[in-house]
């Protein structure tokens, strides 16, 4: 009898396990408006630098909230760009005249494209999006994103087209199940300046403090069962 009920016991524990870690699955949805995503944090690249300065891979910023973003590039760096017209500015496109925007662009003389950009959180959040807009910005283009989960799972890769007047687009992604999203992962094709593009102001939604991750959930679990099969041998 008591044997059965040990058994019964492991085998919720387990249950509880794969319940956990399976929350982190891929629940995202594309967000193409900042009122769908419902920031409570932001990122202003104006920290990175005035405009024309190099990005570095490896460089971070910081949200309003702490939460720190490390920024890396397909290329070698990027470039920090400011919407004109202002006193020093480098981008012609729609964003806010002087917003501070993220350039995926190696600054070299023949201007290689250095995209993708990925943002990766120091603490993982509930969603994230910015507006982008292809460097060409007199050719239409499609914004991509994709998040890189806590678990170490991609989502898929969702897409935004732009207008006839390629206008920039707002995209991210949002994740159903809570902060689950480690990295987001931005980038323009279909355009004559492919993975050449800038990014504006990043919103962020969910927690500015540190949240358990699935690693915490799978000791906790693991303890639990190793616990119960001590019982189950005693």
């Amino acid at each position: 009898m008591f044997r059965g009920v040990y058994t019964i016991t492991l085998c919720g524990m387990v249950a509880m396990l794969l319940l956990a870690t399976a929350s982190w699955a891929d629940t995202v949805t594309l967000i193409t408006s900042p009122a769908a995503l419902s920031p409570n944090d932001s990122t202003n690249w104006a920290q990175l630098g005035p405009d024309k300065s190099i990005i570095p891979n490896g460089a971070t910023a910081t949200s309003s909230g702490g939460n720190l973003v490390t920024l890396t590039f397909g290329g070698s760096n990027g470039l920090v760009a400011v919407e004109c017209p202002d006193t020093t500015c480098t981008w012609f496109g729609g964003f806010t005249p002087g917003e501070t925007l993220v350039w995926a662009n190696d600054g070299k003389p023949e201007g290689s494209a250095s995209g993708p950009l990925t943002l990766t959180f120091q603490n993982a959040v509930t969603g994230a999006g910015l507006d982008l807009q292809a460097a060409r910005t007199d050719q239409m283009f499609t914004g991509n994103v994709q998040a890189l989960f806590t678990d170490g799972t991609m989502s898929s890769v969702f897409t935004v087209d732009s207008d006839a007047d390629a206008d920039p687009v707002y995209l991210g992604l949002l994740d159903q199940n809570g902060a689950g999203i480690k990295a987001i992962t931005f980038d323009v094709t279909n355009s004559l300046s492919d993975h050449d593009f800038a990014a504006g102001t990043l919103d962020i939604a969910g927690p500015t403090t540190t949240a358990p991750e699935p690693s915490s959930f799978l000791l906790l679990g693991s303890g639990l069962v190793g616990l119960a099969w001590k019982k189950f041998r005693s």
